[in-house]
């Protein structure tokens, strides 16, 4: 009986060490094998989804996208409302022929994601007052850039944004009821904007978080150029970097240095800017931020003898004084004399050669 017994736990022992040599060579050969042909998940390459190619309409392929991808989109005038709710690009062919309208009927576009890149549009016509050109919900680290933002209720609205910045660089932002509008707002950086004849320029309702920044932007013949309702932002990058442009404020500029007290001009205001109540640009700049030297002194599309008429009828004028107009001074240099006549009048070669357009 006990020799029968001391068989049974033998064999029972070598049954349990088989099966566990049979795991361990299991697991080796699975090691092996991952090892052997670098066995990694499959992950999806961003794409690129060109409209109206791959989709007719640019919300079907907004809905057909995933995260990462780009979507072109050719000229053309496309009567939609977009929500995007995934991190992609949407670029636009053209901002001057890359059309999304929204017809009158409401907010054109709805941004709620994160990390969502927007360019080369004109987005247009999303009509009332509460209605918006872009609307950015509760997201951020977007980045708006190089559009036509025109005709709409708020031109830009961004409201809930606090954590990585959103960018809104580049645009031109002109004939909305409100340009810009940031409202429960955090970090976010404003630069190089035109923001033109608005009814107001920008607005800021109640600030949280980090101040957002503001500057190298040209404010514009805005019927308001800024409203602040307890909202705080820093209006300038330091000196000599600069503010803003605002075309209502005519400072001379005789001085420099951080406190505007140093002898020698430097194409900043001697005197800040204040937006509303305590808010202030303190270094104003004396010419619209990024303009090149242009021929056409009037903006009315043309160069003719207005323009020239224009530009003598402000001839002895500086900073500050009362016929003073920027685009009168072509190179600059802080008084209107015959050297801008000069420039103005030159052959297409000198023209060509000081940068001018037009």
């Amino acid at each position: 009986m006990r020799r029968e017994r001391r068989l049974f736990t033998e064999g029972y022992r070598k049954m349990k060490l088989q099966a566990v040599s049979g795991i361990v060579m299991t697991l080796l050969l699975v090691s092996i094998l991952t090892l052997a042909f670098n066995i990694q998940p499959t992950k999806a390459e961003p794409t690129t989804i060109i409209v109206p190619d791959d989709y007719q309409k640019i919300q079907w392929a907004i809905g057909n996208a995933s995260a990462g991808d780009t979507i072109f989109v050719r000229a053309g005038t496309y009567y939609e409302h977009i929500a995007i709710n995934k991190s992609i690009s949407l670029i636009g062919e053209s901002k001057y022929n890359t059309i999304l309208d929204g017809n009158g009927t409401g907010t054109v576009m709805g941004i709620t994601a994160n990390n969502v890149s927007i360019s080369g549009f004109t987005i247009q016509n999303s009509a009332k007052p509460e209605h918006k050109g872009i609307y950015i919900y509760s997201s951020s680290g977007n980045n708006i850039s190089d559009n036509i933002i025109t005709n709409n209720g708020v031109g830009i609205y961004t409201m809930r944004s606090y954590y990585t910045p959103n960018f809104i660089t580049s645009n031109i932002i002109s004939n909305n009821w409100e340009g810009i509008c940031l409202s429960n707002y955090g970090y976010t950086v404003l630069t190089n904007n035109t923001i033109s004849h608005n009814t107001r320029g920008i607005t800021l309702y109640a600030w949280m978080g980090v101040l957002p920044r503001i500057f190298h932007n040209n404010f514009i013949n805005n019927g308001i150029q800024g409203y602040c309702v307890v909202a705080y932002a820093l209006w300038d990058d330091g000196y000599p970097s600069g503010g803003n442009y605002w075309s209502d404020h005519n400072p001379p500029d005789i001085y420099g240095g951080p406190y505007q007290n140093e002898t020698g001009r430097d194409k900043i205001g001697d005197i800040p800017y204040v937006i509303d109540g305590n808010e202030t640009d303190r270094y104003p700049l004396i010419y619209p931020y990024g303009r090149v030297r242009n021929r056409d002194v009037n903006d009315d599309g043309k160069v003719n003898i207005l323009d020239a008429i224009k530009l003598v009828s402000g001839f002895g004028s500086r900073p500050g004084e009362f016929n003073w107009d920027p685009r009168r001074d072509l190179n600059q240099d802080g008084v209107v004399n015959i050297l801008d006549a000069i420039i103005w009048a030159g052959p297409p070669i000198i023209i060509l050669a000081f940068g001018e357009k037009g």
